[in-house]
Parts: C-alpha cells; structure tokens; sequence
C-alpha cells in the first residue's frame, strides 16, 4: 500500500492525528452511553457461548462477532455468569429467553456495568476503524497509485466521521461490521478477478465461509460477487466472441467461476457448522432437554421459500439448529408496525431505505452524490473497458445488497443499510482526488475535498455523542424533529440513561415516573427511585410493576414512548420538555 520501506506518504501523518480525536470521542461514547437496546441479548448470547457453549440466545444472528465482542469481558473474568449454578431458578437461562439473560449477566449484581459496557465495545470500535483504513484500501486500488493516497485519506475521514456510521460502531451489533465483510469480501475476490489463482481463491472461499458467521447476508453478498463476476464474464463474451475458446491468463473464465462457486457452498456449509461447534442441537449441554424446535414453523411447507428451505434443511439435518434459526427468523421478521411519516403498517416500504439516506445523511453528502454521479456518467464513455469492469465490480454487488434489503422491508432503522457509506465515501474520495488532477479544477479540488471533511466531522460533533439518531437539516437538525418522519432505531435506541441521570442531579429530582424504550436498567446509572408507567411494555425486564403517572413527579420519556403516553395520559404531555438528551425528554411535574 505504501511506496518504499521506510517512508510513508503524507497523507499518513494527516489521518494519524483525526484517527486520535475518532478514537478519543468514540470511547468517549462509548463510556457514556448506555447500553442501546440490541446489545443486551448480543452481549448475553456471547457470554452463553463462551461460558457455556449455549447457542440458544439471539438465535437470528450468527454467533462469529457476539463471540469476538464479549471475549475481552470472558478474557478480564468479568463475565456476570459465575452463580448459574447455584441459582438453578434462574429461568431466563434454562428456557432460553434472550432479553432476560442479557439483562442478568450485564446489570445484576454488577456495579461496573459503564466499564463492561467499555469492554464489550473495543472489538466494535477497532472494526469501525478497520472499516476506515479497508476504505482507504480501495480508494487506492480505483484512484491509482499517483493519487490513491489522497483519494484514501479523503474516504478514511468521510466514513469514520459519518455520524450514524460512527454511532453505531461502538456498540455490539452487526451492522458496521457487516459493512467491513462487504468491503473485505469485495478486495479479496478483486484480487482473485485481476490475477486468478488456486491461493487467492481459497483465501476467498475461506473469507466468505467465516464472514458469513458475523449477519447472514454477508452470505448473500458473496453471491453477489459471484453474479457480478458472472455478468462481467458475459459482457466479455459478447464483446470478444473467441472469448470462450482463448486461454484465459489474466482473468477467470467459467470454469474458475464454477470452482468458485463450489468452493464458496462448501466453505460456507462447513462454517456454519464450525460456528456451531459441529453440533446439530441447538440446546445446552448443560440442559439437554431444552426444546429446541421453538424456532421452527409447525407448518413450513406451507410457509414462503426461506421457511421451507429452513424446514427441510432441519429435517434432514443438513445444517446446525443455529443456521435453521437464522433462516426462520429471517423469513419471518414482518409483522411488525412499521412508521413512515404519518402512516402505520405491517408489510413495510420498498422505498423506506432512500428515505432514511435521505434524511440521515449530512446535507454535504447528498449535494456531492449529485457531483459523483455527473462525474462518472461524463467520464464513463472515455475510460478503457479495464476501468469500467472494474467499477462495475466495486458498484454492483453493494447495489444488489441493496436492493435486497429494500425488498425485504424490515423498515427499523436506517442502520440495516450502513453498508452503502462504504462504496459511497471510496468513490467520493476518488472524484475528489481525481478532480485534483484536471487544470480547471486543480485549485477548487482541494479546498472541496477539506470543505467536505470538515463539514462531516462538524456534524459528528454537534451530536456528540448521540451520533446513533442523527439527522440533518432537511429533517429538522436532531431526531426530536426527524420523529415525526421515521421511528424506532432511528430516533432512539436507549442510550441516554446516563446523560439524563446527570441532568436529574442537576435539578436536584431523585424520584420520577419513567417511560423508558430499551432493555438497560436504569439503577445501574443512578436512577433508583420511579415509577414505570407504561401497562404491559414487552421490554421491561427488570422494571417494577406498572403504576399510573404520579402528577407531582416530573416525567422522563423516550421518543419512541411519548405517543404511547400522551394516549394513555390524554396528551397530559403536549407541552415542551424542560430538558432533553438526543432521545430522552424531561417534563416537569403536571401540578406546575
């Protein structure tokens, strides 16, 4: 990547001291956030595989980054697992309940929940940052060597300043690292299409097998690679009708694509049971007689196509339980209320996701996708066919993902498709620094490139640390005005405890009633005393009973929860808040 042996480009020395300041209000957040609501089951499903070999935790996702996330927490033996054995009551581990065994290992009987929660986000925030520097990677391999490094800096900083990007890269999910898969996955097949090879194409089998254990559809992306490679191969063949009976030196023909094909199947099936630890039963060891079909349809041969292959694939023992699951709950996820605007359903929208680029992407962002486009359709009939291969190699398997997700509608949160930031920073670093390169542009190249980092990181630090539910100007400037457009993760995801705890000493109120959305405790950040006033929440581990809002007491709620309660309460809290956090709203006593 870099020229000579002992000296770097200057572009080096530029990201190191931004890499520092990512670095230091990452932890930051990281140490002042509360747990965000997914977490919990995450970090709890991780602990039961370490602990105890236990799958059945979090079944819907994968076990590869839970494991990787909570090892440094196994490693320090600050794992809240220790008293299993004697509290042989303890039903959430017993039936398998995900939420309720998150909740136990991260804040009963723990009073260092701030630094487990540090400790379970070093392998999130290191992933961030690899991110970064995989973005740097490919913008020297579609910018060239003379101004690769430019090109690379520019998308180094665009990505890691994203501000949902740089949100949710500090906590134990899986979407920036399903971004970091895409891009890892793409380099290496890239090298395999420019200088085919048995090496190279074991290394990529090998990646998409093991990758696929961190979300299933980086399974699906591997796929589509395949597809793109299969598109390139006939658009070489219409162009070159000897392409087919010409030895092919440089670059793959059908038959290394079917040897990739085969390769990618069987190295995913043996991961997926390696990830399960060559075990069929989804159960404990430790409880043998859990049921473990609680995952599986009754009736999936009627079901859609991923319950059916779901259904047969365990019947006959084709795959582990842990894979079944994941393909059941995938095929299974609608049926949800859904938001968008002023409109409710269950089935979702295929257009939800350009919504949430829209309104969740910095305005400077939106206005320079318009500049790359125009520049790339301007340049695309002059480039060899070399430069447009590979574009088309870059662009289209994110493009298909894309559209995938899209289809499958799990409209929750703009997080599902973090992905895309990954080829949109590389190709504006490389319209940037190319830009550089034109006489006309060689002195506005420049400045536009600096405008556009600097903005990015201005709008990641006006939300500190609230990153996670950012929105821009189009939709009000916070995600208080972006609520009445979209919901869910979107605007809240419970991670203001601590923040709201410091304003409540503020004001010297240490009783409150609490409408709260997540799965945190919020004793674990000093709020002992309230009254939980929402009937029947699904959530509430370890809250106490229900008790109607008492009017004396100020009122502390979630975005996601103020509907809910100006129903219930007949919009006894239409009045502005006394204070806010980036998702939580403090309202005064009703008798003030």
């Amino acid at each position: 990547m870099f020229p000579g042996r002992n000296r770097l480009p200057w572009q080096v020395y530029v990201a190191i001291p931004l890499a520092m300041v990512w670095f230091a209000i990452t932890v930051h957040g990281a140490l002042n956030l509360s747990a965000a609501m997914d977490e919990v089951p995450h970090v709890g499903s991780g602990l039961a595989i370490w602990e105890y070999r236990d799958y059945r935790m979090n079944p819907e996702h994968p076990p590869l980054f839970k494991m990787l996330a909570t090892l440094p927490l196994h490693l320090a033996g600050m794992a809240n697992t220790s008293n299993i054995h004697e509290e042989r009551e303890l039903l959430s581990w017993f039936e398998g309940s995900q939420w309720a065994w998150g909740y136990y290992t991260l804040f009963l009987n723990n009073d260092r929940v701030p630094e487990t929660l540090l400790l379970v986000r070093i392998v999130p925030i290191l992933t961030c940052f690899f991110c970064g520097i995989l973005a740097w990677f490919w913008a020297v391999e579609l910018a060239g060597r003379r101004v690769g490094h430019t090109a690379g800096l520019i998308a180094f900083v665009l990505l890691l300043y994203n501000p949902e990007f740089l949100g949710h890269g500090r906590y134990v999910t899986f979407d920036v690292p399903t971004a970091f898969s895409c891009g890892l996955l793409l380099l290496l097949a890239w090298r395999c299409w420019k200088r085919p090879g048995w090496l190279r194409l074991s290394i990529f089998a090998v990646a998409a097998g093991t990758l696929s254990l961190v979300k299933l559809p980086i399974a699906l992306f591997s796929v589509f690679i395949l597809l793109t490679a299969a598109v390139l191969l006939l658009v070489r063949m219409f162009r070159d009708p000897d392409f087919l009976w010409v030895r092919q030196s440089t670059h793959p023909g059908w038959t290394g694509l079917l040897v990739a094909v085969l390769l990618v199947g069987m190295s995913g099936w043996f991961f997926q049971w390696a990830g399960a630890g060559f075990r069929f039963a989804l159960h404990s060891p430790m409880h043998a007689h859990t049921d473990n079909t609680y995952f599986l349809s009754s009736d999936w041969r009627e079901s859609g196509p991923v319950g059916r292959i779901a259904g047969f694939a365990h019947e006959h023992r084709i795959l582990p339980e842990t894979t079944v699951a994941m393909l059941n709950l995938t095929g299974t996820m609608r049926g949800r209320v859904v938001r968008l605007f002023d409109e409710e359903n269950l089935t979702g929208w295929r257009h939800y996701f350009l919504v949430t680029i829209f309104f969740k992407t910095p305005v400077s962002w939106l206005v320079m996708l318009g500049i790359m486009a125009v520049a790339l359709v301007w340049r695309w009939r002059v480039w060899r066919s070399f430069k447009k291969e590979k574009l088309v190699f870059f662009l289209l398997p994110f493009i298909l993902m894309f559209l995938f997700v899209s289809e499958g509608r799990l409209n929750i949160g703009h997080r599902h498709v973090l992905f895309v930031y990954f080829p949109w920073v590389v190709l504006m670093g490389v319209t940037l620094a190319r830009a550089g390169m034109m006489v006309s542009l060689r002195r506005v190249s420049p400045v536009a490139a600096a405008c556009l980092m600097l903005l990015t990181m201005a709008a990641t630090l006006r939300v500190h640390p609230g990153q996670a539910v950012y929105f821009n100007m189009f939709a009000g400037g916070s995600p208080h005005t972006g609520s009445r457009i979209l919901d869910d993760s979107n605007i809240d995801w419970g991670q203001d405890l601590p923040q709201m705890a410091e304003i409540l000493r503020e004001r010297g109120y240490d009783r409150i009633n609490l409408a709260y959305f997540g799965s945190s405790n919020p004793r674990s950040w000093g709020i002992d005393d309230f009254n939980f006033i929402i009937r029947d929440y699904p959530l509430a581990v370890g809250m106490p009973e229900f008790m109607p809002a008492d009017p004396d007491l100020p009122t502390v709620t979630s975005l996601v929860t103020l509907r809910d309660i100006r129903m219930i309460y007949l919009h006894a809290y239409e009045r502005e808040p006394i204070a806010r956090t980036s998702s939580l709203l403090l309202f005064a006593p009703l008798n003030e």
